[in-house]
């Protein structure tokens, strides 16, 4: 269990959530960056997805599910941030389970899009609003928090631009010709 009075364990989440959200990103960006879309690319983003809403279930170590009844968990101190870390854990969670299960489709639908950034609005409301215990180190985290919002915010930008089909990169044909696209990335 941790100390509340020591932030390194809420620290140690927060960057670690910080770098799979950071290399769902450079997945999400090779998918699509390339002309034809690979399954293997959305499914591993998938599976950062739902690996980052099961790490956030772990963020109170001190509450229901990790130690504690649930019934206690209601009664901590913190019950506020451990409530929120629960409910906030399904949208990633989501993202995740949508990713794999969409992976061998060749277009996505405009409708489920717009669910999806739906979702990713949510989460940025949900990470604005949500703020840890004043305690030294959380200005940190509370700053992190702001920029997962920001990053929610483009997902979701991205995603309703994507239904509209707005995403006709001109650069896409010739980075392909001249790169070899993901194929290239590799064979460097």
């Amino acid at each position: 269990m941790h100390d509340d009075k020591d932030p390194s364990y809420s620290l140690l989440m927060h960057h670690t959530s910080g770098y799979v959200v950071l290399l769902i990103g450079i997945l999400t960006l090779l998918d699509r960056l390339t002309v034809r879309r690979y399954p293997a690319l959305r499914i591993a983003a998938g599976i950062g997805w739902v690996g980052v809403g099961i790490f956030i279930i772990r963020a109170d170590p001190e509450g229901w599910p990790l130690s504690g009844s649930f019934t206690a968990s209601w009664r901590m101190p913190t019950s506020g941030e451990w409530l929120q870390h629960k409910v906030l854990s399904l949208i990633p969670m989501g993202l995740g389970l949508s990713a794999i299960w969409t992976a061998h489709r060749a277009d996505s639908n405009p409708v489920w899009n717009y669910a999806l950034a739906f979702l990713a609005i949510l989460g940025a409301i949900g990470l604005l609003a949500h703020q840890h215990r004043k305690h030294p180190g959380m200005d940190v985290v509370n700053f992190q928090h702001r920029l997962f919002a920001i990053t929610a915010l483009f997902t979701a930008g991205s995603l309703t631009q994507e239904a509209w089909k707005g995403w006709n990169w001109r650069g896409k044909g010739y980075w392909q010709s001249q790169c070899g696209g993901v194929q290239g990335l590799t064979a460097l």
